[in-house]
């Protein structure tokens, strides 16, 4: 898949990504779990509403899948004491204790990703890089549930890359949709926008994609991180929206 690799059989995939758009801040008097440690250290509270799919409001399992997925990824950053809880109006809290504005916006990035990747396959078709994707004229070809590992590797050239793993599902879907469309358009998605948009040079038998971005280092650690834990936890059942965001100072 590409000119870059001889003597492998990753697929080397040049992107831009972009998680999320700009977050608006919205301060207001929080309501804040029972538990929370805010009060005695200060910190960042966040309130999200869980957005209806397809019309569908989420069920209160529906709802503690969101939290757990929510919560599993704030956990990988390592925010000690950080809670994450439906509140009394039914949306979304995440308490963040010991952070400032500035110092919240790459979890809050990582919280707000819908987090769904793709691949799609295009034909003939190419489509630019952040594009979205129509995927009723283009079914995607499998979903990111196929993905069994994602690592920080390094490309050739020496570029900061996220390696992904497929199972043996995703791996065969793709060797045998690969070896059978040399030279035509494949995207690989994040949210319906499009990451990349490579041609087929060659089948990709092994399950093994590396995804490389744009730029001389590739990715920034912190945007390869994202997307890993992004992937490690699978996406949200339900997109959320920020309605609010409030830094609570420490109790005196």
């Amino acid at each position: 898949m590409g000119p870059m690799r001889k003597t492998s059989r990753f697929l080397v995939l040049a992107a831009s990504v972009v998680l999320c758009a700009a977050i608006a801040i919205v301060v207001m008097a929080p309501f804040r779990s029972p538990a929370s440690p805010l009060g005695q250290f200060g910190g960042i509270h966040l309130v999200y509403r869980v957005v209806p799919a397809d019309g569908h409001q989420p069920t209160p399992a529906e709802m503690a899948a969101e939290l757990k997925v929510v919560a599993n990824r704030v956990n990988a950053t390592g925010i000690a004491a950080s809670s994450v809880y439906v509140t009394d109006g039914g949306s979304l809290g995440v308490d963040l204790p010991k952070l400032t504005f500035a110092d919240s916006m790459q979890i809050r990035l990582l919280i707000g990703a819908t987090g769904r990747l793709d691949f799609v396959p295009l034909g003939q078709t190419p489509v630019e890089v952040g594009d979205m994707i129509d995927f009723v004229a283009n079914p995607p070809l499998f979903s990111g549930d196929q993905t069994a590992a994602a690592s920080i590797g390094a490309s050739q050239t020496g570029q900061r890359t996220v390696d992904i793993t497929l199972k043996a599902i995703g791996a065969k879907l793709f060797a045998d949709y690969t070896g059978r469309h040399l030279g035509d358009y494949v995207a690989i998605t994040l949210d319906g926008k499009a990451l990349t948009v490579p041609v087929i040079r060659e089948g990709i038998s092994d399950g093994k994609v590396q995804i490389s971005q744009g730029g001389i280092d590739g990715f920034s650690l912190l945007a390869a991180q994202r997307l890993i834990t992004i992937l490690q936890f699978g996406p949200l059942p339900f997109p959320l929206h920020e309605v609010g965001a409030a830094e609570v100072t420490p109790a005196p």
